[in-house]
């Protein structure tokens, strides 16, 4: 059976192992590793597999089989030899995955989608409804992993890639100088090309692949933002550097050349990737382009290797540092919302008050700035003002809590 994915590819899914492609990355759902469920259970989720795979992006088909599916293999309600799926098994679910949401929230919308087939019933997907699980939440970046830097180290690294310029590989500069001015996750990085650099009436422009757009295809919509004039330099040079590199690549079938087919990106691997070289490999495209983990390993790298070059303490920096950086920075000056959103690829500004509560540096740079000063200004915030009793340090912890709490809700 073929299936037309929302990608425009023709998908095999009429065998127990699915392979498909989205821009860089290639998926493999392998159905006999979770031989061990029920036949109506696994029916039920080729079936809904299929429904995401037709209706949006590829990754969505590897999120579901891998977060929801797998960890039934773990339930003792969906083993073999059972007739029927309840929400025995969402509450098993909630015990193994408690803080993942996302995929609580996807296995009660496979459910709820199959209703009607064997095993399932309206009444547990209806109990399972009206349980809450809440929505998915990145931690707070102080708390996790890739939290913004200080406006410290911020300066810091630009003054040495200035200073050090000359000792650093091109693709390495031009990734750190990139991910510090623009701030884009590493899978638009990893989708950049030469031909994205622009000469505009103010200036050298740059336009940032935005992706989790529900688009069709990758790099369909770019937005273009101003850089420096050093920075718009070093990407014509390793745009020239690149397509000399590509002309004398060797391809697995003994081809040397970049094939008419293939396209040069900014961030260029070594070698073709063997999981996109094959002439019918349908994002043939992308052979040449570094995966989103490489261009973050990238940033780190060189990022290391200026702290080494000054003598400082390592940083450790990836691309979502570079934008966790960029809009944080951006909340501390007091940019409007939408223009947040917009320079962080977003499609509105429904999350960018994330940012204002990584680590409260908003709170600690006016703590710095106003001193004593603070109480006064923490009388003018509506949520805090009748509760206003105390030392200037109590009162500023009841602030930093209630604008926590108002970030959660």
């Amino acid at each position: 059976m073929i299936v037309r994915s929302y990608s425009g590819h023709d998908v095999d899914v009429g065998g127990d192992v699915w392979t498909f492609y989205r821009g860089r990355k290639k998926y493999v759902v392998d159905w006999t590793t979770v031989g061990e469920l029920p036949q109506f259970l696994i029916h039920a989720a080729r079936s809904h597999a299929i429904y995401l795979l037709r209706k949006g992006a590829e990754s969505s088909v590897m999120a579901f089989f891998q977060g929801s599916i797998r960890p039934l293999l773990r339930c003792a309600s969906a083993q073999r030899p059972a007739e029927a799926l309840t929400e025995r098994a969402f509450d098993e679910l909630r015990m193994l995955i408690p803080h993942d949401k996302a995929n609580l929230q996807r296995f009660r919308q496979f459910y709820r989608r199959s209703v009607r087939l064997p095993g399932f019933d309206l009444e547990s997907s209806e109990v399972m409804d009206s349980i809450e699980v809440g929505q998915h939440r990145a931690p707070p970046a102080d708390q996790g992993r890739n939290p913004p830097l200080s406006p410290e180290q911020t300066d810091f690294l630009r003054r040495q890639l200035a200073l050090h310029r000359d000792l650093l590989p091109l693709d390495g500069r031009v990734a750190v100088g990139y991910s510090l001015a623009l701030g884009p996750n590493a899978d638009p990085m990893s989708l950049a090309r030469g031909e994205d650099l622009s000469e505009g009436e103010n200036g050298p422009t740059f336009g940032v692949p935005q992706h989790k757009k529900k688009h069709r295809r990758p790099r369909a919509e770019l937005r273009h933002f101003p850089i420096d004039v050093p920075l718009a330099e070093d990407m014509r040079l390793l745009a020239k550097r690149n397509a000399e590199r590509a002309s004398d690549m060797e391809w697995p079938d003994g081809t040397v050349g970049l094939p008419p087919c293939v396209a040069v990106p900014l961030f260029m691997r070594s070698r073709p990737a063997p999981s996109h070289a094959a002439a019918d490999c349908p994002e043939r495209e992308f052979a040449l382009h570094m995966t989103a983990q490489e261009v973050s390993a990238l940033i780190r790298a060189t990022v290391l290797t200026l702290c080494v070059l000054a003598g400082a303490d390592p940083i450790d920096m990836t691309a979502r540092n570079g934008k966790r950086t960029l809009l944080t920075d951006g909340q501390r000056h007091g940019l409007p919302a939408a223009a947040l959103a917009f320079a962080g690829g977003h499609q509105d500004d429904r999350h960018v008050n994330h940012y204002a509560a990584e680590g409260f540096a908003v709170l600690d740079h006016v703590e710095r700035a106003l001193g004593d000063r603070l109480v006064d200004l923490v009388a003018s915030y509506s949520p805090v003002a009748p509760k206003l009793a105390g030392t200037p340090e109590e009162i500023t912890a009841m602030f930093r809590k209630t604008a926590a709490e108002a970030n959660d809700d």
